[in-house]
């Protein structure tokens, strides 16, 4: 065997065993236009000390798995929300007039957004607005961010142990994958958020970026991305998130779904005012996203989050249909919202793996791929949290996000005494 070849294989050998002992997760942001450059390559080389960058060599293993569903995606169905290996760098298609601003501050992509009146937001369901006192709407607010951050968090671990062979091939309902069911960046990123809404009351930019980058130094092994690696160490070094946000990904900043994956809580924090759920939802994402579509895909999670508690308030008396129809009304105009508005019109008991096959399931880890799917599968599970989850992972694609997504909103519409004692048990305790 060559010696660079032997390499390899010790090194994918450890990797497997740090698997099994360091809590890895496979993900990685944006492969298609990160796989193989500089980060991934010298991890190869030994440049980058296993023990802080075991994440790049992640990236390798999970493009390889991801790349064979997106390319049996493509062979089954063509996707209604298009190619998207044909966008240029600006994220847009060359040649059709839809032309996509990477860079909007939150006041001009506010002015985008259809807002609904303070009073009536397109749905027939009240906003149960009360005389409460501050002090006691947040401790509401805590209280419903908390049990979204519970939906996603075991999603997410439940999700992540499905990237190890033998728990695709073992586990079943009366076989749990095996304990502790290990978290994410998801769910680091996630408990962030609760914890700026909290110290606030809202989104506080500077505040919530050092708190992302803060996370990231207590445990960079959690699984983030290429680009969140590069980004969260320079805002500890004291960059501009501004900047470095913006700079990412050759300067057309992320449009991946690591937005999305988090915000669920933020949706729940804000149940009763859409207008606020937008307009922190976009500061929540900026940080990292400066790409319209990685924003809108953030504010179409949040929006779900909330629209799925005052559902389960009113009685249940909306269609869940309804839930897909209205959020894609209220997003500005992306590919995000062009797919949510399609994944409208597919019947919520259609199969699941023809749903992921047309708008994709998370296997180019972009919002474009990730967000219509998550919504439809949250809706077409609004009652059955445990359902969602063994659905949502024997789809496959990038199973920890998309469970962390759909359970963040799932579990808004079916309360925390339905997520069985057992599957909490099995999440690591979260680390606040």
């Amino acid at each position: 065997m060559l010696p660079g070849v032997h390499d390899f294989v010790k090194r994918l050998a450890m990797i497997v065993i740090l698997q099994r002992q360091v809590r890895v997760d496979l993900r990685v942001t944006q492969w298609a236009n990160q796989f193989g450059k500089v980060p991934v390559v010298a991890w190869f080389l030994g440049e980058v000390p296993v023990d802080q960058y075991t994440g790049w060599l992640c990236v390798a293993l999970r493009q390889l798995a991801l790349a064979s569903t997106a390319v049996l995606a493509r062979l089954a169905v063509p996707r209604r929300h298009g190619d998207y290996s044909c966008l240029d760098s600006l994220g847009h298609r060359p040649g059709t007039g839809n032309e996509v601003r990477t860079e909007s501050p939150v006041s001009n992509l506010l002015s985008l957004l259809k807002l609904a009146p303070t009073q009536d937001d397109g749905s027939t369901i009240d906003f149960m607005r009360t005389s409460m006192t501050a002090a006691d709407a947040n401790a509401e607010r805590s209280a419903r961010a908390r049990l979204s951050l519970d939906g996603l968090s075991i999603g997410d671990g439940f999700g992540q142990r499905f990237f190890i062979p033998w728990t695709v091939e073992s586990a079943t309902s009366a076989n749990l994958p095996e304990a502790p069911w290990h978290y994410t960046d998801d769910t680091e990123m996630a408990m962030a958020i609760v914890q700026v809404l909290e110290r606030y009351g809202e989104i506080e930019q500077n505040a919530l970026a050092q708190t992302f980058a803060n996370r990231y130094l207590a445990e960079p092994g959690r699984g983030y991305g290429a680009g969140a690696h590069e980004l969260l160490r320079q805002i500890a070094d004291g960059a501009d998130w501004r900047l470095v946000s913006r700079e990412l990904f050759g300067g057309q900043g992320s449009f991946g779904n690591g937005g999305a994956m988090r915000v669920g809580p933020l949706g729940a924090w804000f149940a009763d005012d859409v207008k606020a759920t937008i307009e922190n939802a976009l500061r929540s994402s900026e940080i990292t996203h400066a790409h319209i579509e990685g924003q809108a895909g953030a504010i179409a999670v949040a929006l779900a989050a909330g629209w799925a508690w005052r559902w389960n308030q009113s009685d249940r008396s909306e269609r869940p249909e309804q839930m897909l129809e209205w959020i894609a009304e209220l997003l500005p105009e992306s590919e995000v919202a062009a797919s949510v508005a399609q994944v409208s019109d597919i019947p919520l008991d259609a199969w699941a793996f023809d749903v992921a096959r047309e708008f994709g399931c998370g296997d180019q880890v972009s919002a474009q791929d990730t967000v219509a799917y998550c919504l439809w599968m949250s809706a077409a599970h609004l009652t059955d949290y445990c359902g969602a989850m063994w659905t949502a992972a024997r789809v496959g694609g990038d199973v920890d996000t998309t469970c962390a997504i759909i359970g963040s909103i799932v579990a808004m519409s079916v309360g925390n005494d339905t997520i069985p004692a057992e599957w909490q048990r099995h999440r690591e305790s979260l680390n606040w």
